[in-house]
């Protein structure tokens, strides 16, 4: 997608961190953006970032768990500015513990959103893209998909390999069959995000983590690091806005930790299919 001005993008986790980054790098571009997160105060106050630099955006309370949800953020897009041509598939939680201790729910919650989100996503507006013959696919994994991460929720980072497995073989069907449709797999580090808070969306329904001491320490080391050493989500917008316009795949925050551990996969991974930044 060479040019992204008066187009639509539907962007999931637009509430904060990467999300509202996007939408807000994306608005400044001239798309019209729909928000979409559990959280619609949030949503509203990214709504009026966007309108003071005159952009158009609706926000649209979303659970991405629920394809019901989906299929509403859809019909709401198509309301509001009669199509859709990019969509990120961003939203995501955390939570867990050690393996042994993890309950079936938060297993549920978190593939739920961070899986099975990007599954409807893909879904449900797929379609749209292909009957209007043009648009773009952003999926959002991380790079805990390449690397594994110590002491990081199970959950998490089973549905981030799947979906890079995902985005992988949907690039490779859009290739061979309608070349006119672009699908990019975001692979962020060390971001400033509120991921590590993921709990304070956490539903009723879902047990919470059991008490673990290492873990606790873990995340706190973790939040402070991320304040004080994670990369701008702006500066990750800017990737991805490249990354559509040039039509790359893999779009990967900080090259050393993600690339060093796929080098066996080079032929997937050549200068032209890649947008990364060494920070």
């Amino acid at each position: 997608m060479k040019s992204l001005a008066q187009k639509t993008a539907v962007v999931t986790g637009a509430g904060s961190g990467i999300g509202r980054a996007m939408a807000l790098k994306f608005a400044a571009e001239g798309m019209n953006i729909v928000l979409a997160d559990v959280d619609l105060a949030a949503l509203q106050a990214v709504q009026g970032e966007i309108a003071a630099i005159g952009a158009r955006a609706i926000s649209v309370p979303t659970d991405v768990s629920k394809r019901r949800d989906i299929e509403n953020l859809r019909d709401r897009a198509l309301e509001a500015f009669s199509g859709v041509h990019l969509v990120c598939n961003n939203a995501g939680v955390d939570s867990g513990g050690p393996f042994a201790d993890i309950p079936e729910s938060t297993w549920e919650w978190v593939l739920g959103v961070d899986l099975w989100g990007v599954i409807h996503g893909c879904q449900v507006f797929l379609p749209i893209l292909l009957e209007q013959g043009e648009g773009y696919i952003v999926n959002t994994s991380s790079v805990a998909a390449l690397t594994g991460m110590p002491l990081s929720a199970a959950p998490y980072v089973a549905a981030k390999s799947a979906v890079l497995g995902l985005s992988m073989n949907l690039r490779a069907e859009m290739e061979a069959t309608n070349p006119q449709i672009g699908i990019s797999v975001l692979i962020p580090g060390p971001v400033r995000t509120n991921m590590s808070t993921s709990e304070r969306n956490r539903p009723a329904d879902v047990a919470a983590p059991a008490a673990s001491t290492m873990r606790e320490e873990v995340q706190s080391f973790v939040g402070q690091y991320l304040e004080k050493e994670g990369m701008d989500p702006l500066d990750v917008a800017d990737m991805v806005v490249s990354a559509v316009k040039e039509n790359r795949f893999y779009v990967m925050t900080h090259l050393q930790d993600a690339l060093a551990t796929v080098t066996g996969n080079s032929s997937r991974m050549s200068s032209d299919s890649v947008a990364y930044s060494e920070a």
